[in-house]
């Protein structure tokens, strides 16, 4: 019987930590990093700065470099926390550094078995529908998808000297000293860029 694999919920993925497309594992985060990276690349943002962090549970760091090494790969410039850090400080990290998205490896308040995988986009927002259901859909592209992991299978996907490599950035000290009121100060003032971007908006 096909297993049923973990699908977007409360802008992300959230599951046991087992094999399986309906477990957290590397394979799971490497299908939707690259799913992230391609929703980002049809909306003009290939390229563009991405933050990855973590939390505390287990496997959080492995999981953390297996989506920071896909986004490298895909030629994103990452920007990977380099310690366990709260979820609401990834969320800063996005608009403090004008990133186009960043993903927190974190379960919330689920059980301590269970993993996840949350995305922001633009501004420091979590996703909200269609942007969800967009990922999920290029996760089950599978032509595509496959050929990235058959690559990825062969090939190193940590970054050689011919590529950017993540850059590891402590955004701890400039989060501790907002003051309270930030991010409803912050979401008051115009937004640094439309979230919703078309495939034709950067045709030339």
């Amino acid at each position: 019987m096909t297993e049923t694999p973990l699908t977007f919920g409360t802008a992300g993925l959230r599951g046991p930590m087992r094999d399986g497309p309906g477990g957290m594992n590397v394979d799971t985060v490497t299908r939707a990093t690259w799913a992230v990276a391609k929703v980002l690349k049809d909306r003009c943002l290939g390229g563009s700065t991405v933050v990855v962090g973590r939390d505390a549970r287990h496997q959080s760091d492995d999981f953390a470099m297996a989506a920071a090494e896909v986004l490298v790969a895909e030629g994103f410039s990452v920007v990977l926390l380099p310690d366990a850090t709260p979820t609401p400080v990834v969320a800063f990290a996005v608009r403090h550094m004008r990133a186009a998205a960043g993903v927190q490896i974190t379960a919330s308040h689920n059980p301590p078995r269970d993993n996840g995988y949350k995305v922001y986009f633009d501004g420091g927002l979590q996703i909200v529908p269609p942007t969800d259901r967009d990922i999920e859909s290029a996760m089950a592209a599978e032509s595509d998808l496959a050929s990235f992991l058959a690559h990825a299978a062969h090939n190193t996907l940590a970054p050689t000297s011919a590529m950017p490599r993540a850059r590891r950035i402590d955004i701890v000290p400039p989060y501790r000293v907002m003051r309270p009121g930030w991010l409803v100060r912050e979401l008051a003032a115009p937004a640094i860029a439309s979230s919703v971007r078309t495939l034709s908006s950067c045709v030339g």
